[in-house]
């Protein structure tokens, strides 16, 4: 579903590191959001939002560069499914 949202990504491996983010796409199981830096694949990250209550554990599955410098990753939800739209 298309849905846009501001999140924050924390890396596992370096918990002083994270992106700001913007979802582009999300489902139960995964979002689609878009970055300033590159992402390596299975990398392991921490997805908050405090603006839709969303606190998730997630995976890179892609990264894909994009002509205006950002990048495009895919990232797969690791343990329960995430309800994007039980927000205020």
């Amino acid at each position: 579903m298309r849905f846009e949202t501001s999140v924050t990504l924390i890396r596992a491996q370096e918990p002083g590191v994270s992106e700001s983010a913007l979802t582009q796409n999300v489902s139960p199981m995964g979002t689609r959001v878009l970055v300033k830096s590159s992402m390596a694949p299975d990398q392991l990250l921490y997805l908050t939002s405090p603006t839709v209550g969303v606190r998730a554990s997630v995976r890179v599955i892609y990264c894909q560069p994009l002509a205006n410098g950002q990048f495009a990753v895919g990232l797969r939800v690791q343990g329960h499914p995430v309800n994007w739209t039980s927000f205020p």
